[in-house]
C-alpha cells in the first residue's frame, strides 16, 4: 500500500473518529468578502457503511465548505441517524432533505444541486474519501484557468481502500484535452470522462443545468452543458479515493473485445440503445435552448454535432430493432459508416463498435427466422 493511501486511510479508519472543526469568530473573520463560498451536494441511499468516512473527509478540508446539502432518497438503514447526528454537530453548514418517495440518482442530484448557493458546487458520492486539500486545489484551478467546470483524477480502490488503479488510466482520457474547448466537446461526444464525484462547477454553470432532465446521467449532462458555456480544466493529481465495490471490481480488467461481443448478444441491448437515443435527444433539446451569445462555442456547430450523434444512435436503434429486415439493418450500418459516426463517436477502436453492430444485426435476423 502506498504512503499516499496510508495517509488517507489513517484519517478514516475508525467509524466514529473525526477531527471537529469549530466555527468561531476567528473562522468567521477568515471568511471575508473575498472568500469563495463552497457548497457540496451529497446524495444518499442506504449508505451507512462508508458514509461517516466520506463526511469526515469533507468537513476536514483545508478550505472548509460553507454548505453541505444532503438529499436522502428513502434510506431504510442507519443513514438518516448518521446524517441527523452530523447536522446536530454542524447546524450552520449541513442541510438535510428527505425525499417522500424514491427519486432516483438523477432527480436526487438535481434536487441537491438546486439547493446549493455557493460560488462553487462540488458533487459527492456517499462512499468516497476526499484528500484534505481537494476543495482548495479545485478553487485554485477555477481561479487560475477561469474554468466553469473543474474535475480531478481519482485513485480507484476496493472496499478495503486498497488501490486498484487511477481513474484516468482506466478511461481513454488524456491529460490536457479538457483545456481546449473544441477538443473537450468532441471527446464528450464519444464518452463522459468526468465522474460526478470528481467535478466542481461555478454558480454560473448551475444556471444551465438545473433541472437536470430525467433520462440522462447527471454528471454527463453537467459535463456537456458546462463545456459549451464555459472553460473546463482538469487536475491530474488524484484528489479522492473512488471506492469500487467487490461486485464490479473485475470490470476494470474485462477484455474489451469480449465485452463488446457479449453485449451484442444480449437481448437487453435494444433497450440500452433506446436509452442512448433518448439521452442524446435530451442533450440536443436542452443545449438548443441556450442563447448563442452565452455559449463559449458556436451554437450552430454544437447543435449540428449533437444532432449527428443523435442520428447515429437512432440508426443504431434500427440496427438492433428485430422488426427490421436484415437488409434494412445493414443499410443503417452503411449509413453510419458513410456518416463517419463510428470514427467520430467511438472511444478508441471504431472497428469494435462496427463489429458489435454487424454481429447484432446479423444474429438477430437469424434468431427471428426461427
Amino acid at each position: 500500500m502506498t504512503a499516499y493511501l496510508m495517509t488517507w486511510k489513517s484519517q478514516t479508519s475508525g467509524r466514529h473518529y473525526r477531527l471537529t472543526p469549530v466555527l468561531n469568530s476567528r473562522n468567521a473573520t477568515d471568511l471575508g468578502r473575498n472568500h469563495m463560498s463552497v457548497s457540496v451536494a451529497v446524495c444518499t441511499y442506504n449508505g451507512e457503511e462508508h458514509l461517516e468516512g466520506q463526511i469526515d473527509s469533507i468537513i476536514e478540508q483545508t478550505h472548509m465548505p460553507d454548505q453541505i446539502i444532503f438529499c436522502d432518497d428513502g434510506s431504510t438503514d442507519e443513514t438518516l441517524d448518521i446524517l441527523n447526528n452530523y447536522r446536530s454537530e454542524y447546524p450552520h453548514i449541513i442541510e438535510l432533505y428527505k425525499n417522500s418517495s424514491n427519486l432516483g440518482i438523477t432527480k436526487n442530484f438535481s434536487k441537491a444541486i438546486s439547493k446549493c448557493n455557493g460560488d462553487y458546487i462540488f458533487l459527492s458520492d456517499q462512499d468516497d474519501v476526499w484528500k484534505e486539500d481537494k476543495i482548495k486545489k479545485h478553487i485554485k484551478c477555477h481561479e487560475e484557468s477561469n474554468a466553469g467546470v473543474v474535475f480531478n483524477n481519482a485513485l480507484v480502490v476496493n472496499h478495503r481502500l486498497e488501490p486498484i488503479t487511477d481513474h484516468w488510466s482506466t478511461s481513454e482520457y488524456q491529460s490536457g484535452i479538457a483545456q481546449n474547448p473544441r477538443h473537450c466537446f468532441s471527446e464528450l461526444l464519444k464518452y463522459n470522462f468526468m465522474k460526478g464525484c470528481e467535478m466542481s462547477f461555478s454558480d454560473r454553470v448551475k444556471e444551465y443545468i438545473v433541472p437536470i432532465p430525467d433520462n440522462v446521467p447527471h454528471d454527463y449532462y453537467i459535463a456537456i452543458s458546462g463545456s459549451v458555456v464555459s472553460y473546463v480544466s482538469s487536475i491530474e493529481e488524484p484528489l479522492h479515493l473512488y471506492r469500487r465495490h467487490s461486485a464490479n471490481e473485475s470490470d476494470w480488467e474485462t477484455n474489451k473485445l469480449k465485452k463488446n461481443i457479449a453485449s451484442a448478444l444480449e437481448k437487453r441491448e435494444l433497450s440500452r440503445v433506446k436509452k442512448d437515443v433518448i439521452k442524446w435527444g435530451e442533450f440536443l433539446n436542452q443545449i438548443s435552448t441556450i442563447p448563442s451569445d452565452e455559449m463559449l462555442l458556436d451554437k450552430q456547430i454544437v447543435c449540428q454535432h449533437l444532432n449527428d450523434r443523435y442520428q447515429f444512435e437512432k440508426n443504431r436503434y434500427e440496427i438492433y430493432n428485430p422488426e427490421q429486415s436484415l437488409l434494412s439493418r445493414h443499410k443503417y450500418i452503411i449509413d453510419n459508416i458513410y456518416g463517419g459516426g463510428y470514427k467520430r463517436f467511438s472511444v478508441k477502436k471504431p472497428s469494435l463498435y462496427l463489429i458489435k453492430d454487424f454481429l447484432r444485426a446479423t444474429l438477430s435476423s437469424f434468431q427471428s427466422s426461427y
